[in-house]
């Protein structure tokens, strides 16, 4: 497969965006599909859901669109934010303030609070100042960001960990963290120094005692935080200082001082309408590497909005200033209209190729790792469904290689006959899950590539990407078969993947083992039959991204739960179901649901994994903390 041509630099556009609520992504994911003429007696609430919302929600047009039992369990204010200033903005422009309103409390069947909830209770507790003290954050056990690593291999090693095979039976709940107004938790914690750090759907960022829950503080952020908090040491001489470092869901990165919380910068990458940031900022010698993905293909489906203008970037940051380093798009050039006269401003292009995940990061060859989602419009981008290396320096590609050809998809494509959909859409076979580079046992290295086409492909990162090896373990699908994240040791390499049946609920994927060396089979072992069939928006895929410690690969699916395999032959030998009530050391009313895109995060003898994710699965909004019951 040839290179393909250098995505070209640009700098980011300073402009002030009105502030902008979260991106509730769960909400209504197929509003303004219509029920295409059908004349409708109801009135209120009732009718307008039939007449924007039930073509999708309702005929099971859309399979990425709840149902109307899974809208039942957010809460009204939940769908009234996602359809004034969240993800579904495109779509509740065409509705009134009154008519977002009844379409709330009708489909939830709630009056909708005129008072929002307070995002930390009154009579909560925060830590005692004794024990925060000035920790070294960056000392001792950790999980600092996405991956553990910069290379985003996700193995504790055992002196991290403090984890064995022996331990995982007696895990128990030590505390549970409940978030407020949410129906789906994304942030992964950071754990170091004995605190740990993460984000929530409104915008609050938390930094809790790992121990016992305790608040240390909050900050609000202007929008949603669904990226992982990573942790810099402010070089200088004299106590450490140390920052924590965010981004939110319009696009905007945060570093705020890691033991109080006090903001340090901000700096906006992109104002573009619908941009955000899903993947962790990677941090390597003084820089942020932060890219971004957008909601732009979700607004698509409103007839009326001109799809697509996005493209996807990456950016280097001064991580002690927040200035710009340099940008570069995925698109080499700005969209234009594409379509003519009657309908000149309907389409536009070329567009998309989101940044989902995180770089990797290659100290040897001075390069950084993305992978890229589809283009959202026509024409197809180059670099769309493609791994490419940039220089870390300034941002010049060095080589890159397209996976998936011809991927131009929107959520326009889920309704038959609409204009914003291109003519001819692609699979939507995004890279969801980062770039993994790992060393050989002997020598040689390689670099990782999981694909929602179902392949995982070894490519070499000392030959400009050229391809090793490549095996098919799952038939593909928009819903994602090798979705957020292997892990891998230097030998083995564990793939999960996300098999979504409407049909057959209890279908689920499983997880293998490979080696790394040729993508050979050590095992394989099936996804166990999910017993949630009549639970809506609920089944056995194995979505989440793996977690790796000696002995043990820990996997969450959407059935809710969390299960330990032996690395030596895929036995189960430890699983935990999270969908269920909780009681919170916060004294938030919460609930665990599917486990999706965050894993499990194993820290000095404790598992914390978060529970609910209401996109495409069972709502929730728990972090729990699990440690053996005998310590």
């Amino acid at each position: 497969m040839r290179n393909l041509e250098e995505w070209s630099r640009g700098v980011p556009r300073w402009l002030t965006r009105a502030t902008g609520s979260l991106a509730v992504l769960a909400m209504l994911p197929a509003l303004g599909c219509s029920s295409r003429g059908q004349e409708v007696a109801a009135s209120g609430g009732e009718g307008v859901f039939a007449r924007t919302c039930a073509g999708c929600h309702d005929a099971g047009q859309a399979d990425r669109a709840p149902s109307r039992q899974a809208l039942a369990q957010r809460s009204p204010e939940e769908v009234n934010v996602a359809l004034k200033t969240g993800a579904m903005k495109a779509q509740g422009m065409l509705l009134s303030r009154e008519e977002r309103r009844m379409v709330a409390e009708y489909i939830t069947g709630r009056k909708l609070s005129a008072v929002p909830a307070p995002l930390v209770d009154p009579g909560v507790d925060f830590c005692p100042a004794s024990s925060g003290g000035a920790p070294e954050l960056l000392r001792g056990p950790q999980w600092v960001a996405w991956g553990v690593d910069a290379t985003n291999s996700r193995f504790q090693p055992a002196a991290m960990a403090r984890l064995g095979a022996a331990d995982v039976n007696k895990l128990e709940v030590r505390w549970a963290f409940g978030l407020p107004n949410a129906s789906m938790v994304a942030s992964q914690p950071t754990v170091t120094g004995g605190r740990a750090f993460f984000g929530s759907q409104a915008g609050v960022v938390y930094s809790v005692d790992a121990r016992t829950g305790c608040i240390f503080w909050t900050y609000q952020a202007d929008a949603g935080v669904r990226t992982a908090v990573n942790i810099a040491r402010v070089p200088g001489n004299g106590p450490p200082r140390y920052l924590a470092i965010f981004g939110d869901q319009r696009a905007e990165l945060y570093a705020v001082d890691a033991l109080t919380g006090k903001e340090v910068w901000r700096t906006v990458i992109d104002s573009t309408e619908y941009a955000k940031m899903t993947a962790t900022p990677t941090l390597y010698d003084g820089r942020v590497y932060a890219v971004l993905s957008s909601d732009e293909e979700l607004a698509a489906q409103n007839p009326k909005y001109p799809c697509c203008k996005f493209r996807g970037s990456v950016t280097a940051v001064d991580a002690w200033t927040g200035k710009v380093v340099w940008q570069t798009f995925t698109s080499p050039d700005t969209a234009r209209p594409t379509s003519h006269w009657p309908h000149r401003d309907r389409t536009w292009g070329p567009s998309g190729a989101p940044v989902w995940t995180e770089p990797a990061v290659d100290s040897i060859r001075h390069v950084i790792y993305v992978g890229t989602g589809n283009s959202y419009s026509s024409p197809v981008l180059p670099l769309s469904d493609a791994i490419g290396a940039l220089d870390m320096e300034t941002g010049t590609v060095k080589w890159s290689r397209q996976m998936r050809r011809g991927d131009a998809w929107n959520f326009a494509c889920i309704m038959p006959g609409s204009k914003t959909c291109p003519d001819d859409p692609g699979p939507d076979y995004d890279f969801g899950s980062p770039p993994m580079l790992r060393s050989l046992p002997g020598g040689g290295r390689v670099l990782i590539a999981g694909q929602k086409t179902g392949v995982l492909s070894a490519l070499d990162p000392d030959r400009d990407g050229a391809l090793l090896w490549q095996v098919q373990l799952g038939k593909g699908g928009n819903h994602g078969s090798i979705m957020w994240g292997p892990a891998a040791d230097t030998s083995t390499v564990y793939v999960a993947l996300s098999v979504v049946d409407t049909l057959a609920a209890t279908r689920g994927g499983g997880l293998y083992a490979l080696r790394l060396r040729d993508g050979s089979r050590v095992w394989y072992t099936p996804s166990p039959p999910a017993a949630c069939t009549k639970v809506p928006d609920c089944s056995g895929a194995q979505t989440a991204a793996l977690t790796l410690i000696p002995g043990l690969v820990f996997s969450g699916s959407r059935d809710g739960h969390l299960r330990a395999y032996s690395t030596a032959d895929g036995a189960i030998v430890w699983d935990y179901d999270t969908s269920r009530d909780f009681e919170t050391v916060n004294k938030v009313k919460a609930h665990g649901g599917s486990l999706n895109s965050a894993g499990a995060v194993v820290v000095d003898g404790r598992v914390f994994v978060l529970s609910g994710y209401g996109f495409g699965g069972m709502p929730g909004n728990v972090l729990l903390a699990l440690e053996p019951s005998a310590r």
